[in-house]
């Protein structure tokens, strides 16, 4: 096995090591993630229940008071036979459970509204504690070219490499050191401009493959394509 074969085997399996510790990293957030927005569902289950059993004492209670209503009216009505009086008590209690049953529909409503504004309000910050979650964790590949100008005897070889470079960053900051992987490897007798722009399509290739293979195909959620990196080294 030759020198240079040996390197890329070193360099691959930092690679997929790294590529490792990066997933792990990604899956303990989205995990952290679902248990938060579990968390929240279950405080929207709670919050909901206790408005359900609020609304079930009201319902109860008003119960209670059209019973008790309906006794008094019927008291009332009896009296009035016997006592002009009595008409004018009732007319009164009549009046005052009116007032009562309007307070009542008022509570009723305001309780409702306030059950829609809670639910919303979860909802909401649910969403956004998942998209902070999403965004903490991304990960940056850059087209990557490498020109290594290796001085011979009597002449000069050049050997390029094409692939990509990925960055992890944790809250838009780096995370550990850049990994290389090296996808394409060629001498030539001379590289010109011309070269390395097409070796930097290659790579640009290569990295946008990096993304769909490592991320699911999901490059706007979790990864981001940078700007090349171009390296031009001698070597004697």
């Amino acid at each position: 096995m030759d020198v240079n074969a040996g390197v890329s085997l070193v360099a691959i399996g930092s690679a997929i090591v790294a590529s490792l510790a990066s997933w792990l990293v990604m899956r303990k957030a989205l995990a952290n993630c679902r248990s938060e927005a579990q968390s929240f569902e279950n405080k929207c289950h709670e919050l909901e229940k206790d408005l359900h059993r609020k609304e079930r004492d009201f319902l109860e209670e008003r119960n209670q008071l059209e019973s008790t209503h309906s006794d008094k009216v019927r008291a009332a009505r009896v009296a009035a036979y016997s006592e002009g009086q009595e008409n004018g008590r009732a007319q009164k209690e009549l009046e005052h459970l009116g007032e009562i049953s309007r307070l009542q529909a008022e509570f009723a409503n305001k309780l409702i509204s306030e059950r829609e504004v809670s639910a919303s309000e979860a909802r909401d910050k649910l969403r956004a504690e998942y998209e902070l979650q999403n965004k903490l964790f991304s990960v940056q590949i850059s087209p990557f070219v490498r020109v290594t100008d290796v001085k011979e005897l009597f002449s000069t070889k050049h050997e390029a490499e094409a692939g990509y470079q990925y960055q992890l960053l944790v809250n838009g900051i780096p995370a550990f050191q850049p990994h290389v992987i090296i996808e394409r490897t060629e001498t030539r007798k001379e590289v010109n401009e011309e070269n390395i722009r097409e070796l930097a399509g290659a790579a640009k290739q290569f990295a946008n493959s990096a993304i769909s293979m490592y991320l699911g195909g999901a490059p706007g959620q979790f990864a981001k394509l940078a700007p090349a990196v171009i390296k031009r080294l001698a070597k004697s």
